[in-house]
């Protein structure tokens, strides 16, 4: 079916095509392109879709496969599949379920995170919570940070109040199997983690500082600095420490 604009809301069912504008819904359920921006109260993508212009609206919903080549202003977004966005993202809150990719700065008030995110800049968003993978070029800033992980993660940096990292914990005879066969391994990489409360595992970094620092089982880092104490596991590696 070609696209049909139903009063002030854009619909496409099937497949179909449309300029952008000002709508109250934006609607697609099949395969779907739209160029031009787009101002509206909801969007709401299921199957496969692309924006070729800015998107502002209050609840971007993404059920399957969507791009946007432009920049995304929402107070919230909602993805379950695969979403790739060619610009930046401003807003309150992002849950991600499956695989999302940003190429310009992130920054939102709340991140949850069940996949895999990749941001190609920098991260700014007050409560960072992740249960999987993720990769950020730039500086990930947040002022909580609850990383479970489940994969290979990576940051340039990473800074926080509170800074929590932990491996997935499977112990079990076939989660281990799982692993070996494909290569998985569960380590944050950072050149630098800097925080108030510090607790890591599975992390290697070159520098971590804090006030209150915890370095778990499985970490290998550079430089530890610290202001009031520091705890260390004996299956960990640290090269050089510093009370400051």
């Amino acid at each position: 079916m070609s696209d049909a604009e139903q009063g002030s809301n854009l619909i496409i069912n099937g497949t179909g095509s449309s300029g952008g504008g000002t709508f109250d819904e934006v609607k697609i359920n099949g395969q779907g392109r739209v160029d031009g921006d787009v101002q509206c109260q909801s969007f709401y993508t299921n199957g496969r879709s692309k924006l070729v212009g800015d998107l502002r609206t209050e609840y971007c919903r993404v059920n399957g496969s969507s791009t946007i080549e432009g920049n995304v202003l929402a107070d919230k977004l909602d993805v379950n599949g695969s979403f790739k966005l060619v610009g930046s993202f401003q807003g309150r809150e992002i849950k991600c379920d499956g695989q999302t990719k940003i190429e310009g700065p992130l920054s939102a008030e709340k991140i949850k995170t069940r996949g895999d995110l990749t941001v190609d800049a920098n991260l700014d968003t007050e409560e960072f919570d992740c249960k999987g993978s993720f990769k950020v070029a730039g500086l990930l800033n947040a002022g909580k940070l609850e990383i479970t992980l489940h994969g290979a993660s990576e940051a340039r940096e990473i800074g926080g109040e509170s800074i929590r990292v932990k491996r997935s914990g499977v112990t079990n005879t076939i989660g281990k199997l799982v692993k070996g066969l494909f290569g998985i391994n569960e380590y944050l990489t950072a050149d630098v983690i800097e925080g108030d409360h510090v607790i890591l595992e599975g992390t290697r970094a070159r520098i971590v500082r804090g006030n209150h620092v915890t370095i778990g089982p499985e970490c290998e880092i550079g430089l530890v600095e610290y202001k009031t104490e520091l705890h260390r596991d004996r299956n960990s590696t640290i090269n050089e420490e510093r009370r400051i």
